[in-house]
């Protein structure tokens, strides 16, 4: 098979909506370690917005390729738990994915050559009883676990081709014009507004030409290359650690100041004259 070794030393990620303040993400790390005492549990993020499926996308998709490849990742922001969506199990060429099967990792089928999936179905292997509203312990933790113990991917349930995937936020070309339509994804604790406007389609656009930004009216035509470039509450782009463009404030919360949440739309135009030398 060519499915990816799972490391000596195993790594199992977790992602969710849980906060910190209740004791799900440590009876999550109990049920894992009750199976694999030697399995290292690395937080990627547990402040997910509460059941924001696409936002949780978007972080394993920016997180996963930072880890070992056979790395197990778990990811647990699931509205729909007890009701009739699946327990799934996704196997890529860099690693295994283990949550529901909500569209949670569509941004990971999208950007791999070989995936396989399997419905989780073989009781064996979860915890019982199992709970009605917290399968993440239940059914997501322990598959972890057994996984990364080396256990059979095949014994975890039944093949399947047509996981639920979720049409996520891309940018647009406005027909006809030169304006380009882009959406909030979410912003960070500092208030910085993340994009969906990827460096890697872009930089060209906005190293060499002038370019305004309107977000609820603000017009923004700043870009630095740092945030100690710009002067104090002065609201400007930057390219982020993600690799998309964000929206900033120096030491204020652009978020705040611009008054915006996940998933406006804003506008870009890029005249199409060059900047002078």
């Amino acid at each position: 098979m060519w499915w990816p070794k799972v490391q000596q030393n195993p790594i199992i990620t977790l992602t969710s909506d849980f906060g910190l303040d209740d004791p799900f993400v440590g009876m999550m790390k109990g049920t894992i370690h009750s199976i694999s005492s030697k399995v290292r549990i690395v937080d990627i993020t547990h402040g997910i917005l509460a059941h924001d499926v696409i936002q949780a996308a978007l972080v394993i998709q920016s997180s996963y390729s930072h880890f070992p490849k056979g790395s197990i990742h778990v990811v647990v922001v699931d509205p729909g738990v007890g009701s009739a969506r699946h327990p799934l199990l996704a196997i890529t060429e860099k690693g295994y994915f283990v949550g529901p099967d909500n569209g949670v990792f569509s941004a990971i089928y999208k950007n791999c050559d070989q995936i396989e999936f399997i419905k989780l179905t073989t009781p064996e292997y979860f915890q019982h009883p199992i709970s009605q509203t917290f399968h993440g312990r239940d059914i997501f933790g322990p598959v972890a676990a057994w996984l990364s113990q080396g256990l059979d991917p095949k014994k975890l349930g039944q093949f399947m081709t047509k996981p639920v995937k979720l049409p996520l936020p891309s940018p647009r070309i406005i027909p006809g014009t030169d304006k380009v339509e882009g959406t909030i994804l979410y912003s960070d604790r500092f208030g910085n507004i993340l994009t969906n406007i990827p460096y890697t389609e872009f930089k060209q656009s906005f190293c060499k030409r002038d370019f305004r930004l309107v977000i609820n009216g603000h017009l923004i035509d700043k870009m630095y290359p740092s945030y100690t470039a710009a002067k104090q509450k002065e609201i400007f782009a930057i390219w982020g650690s993600f690799g998309l463009l964000e929206i900033a404030c120096y030491q204020e919360s652009a978020a705040s100041v611009l008054n915006v949440k996940p998933y406006d739309n804003f506008e870009i135009k890029i005249n199409v004259f060059e900047k002078s030398k």
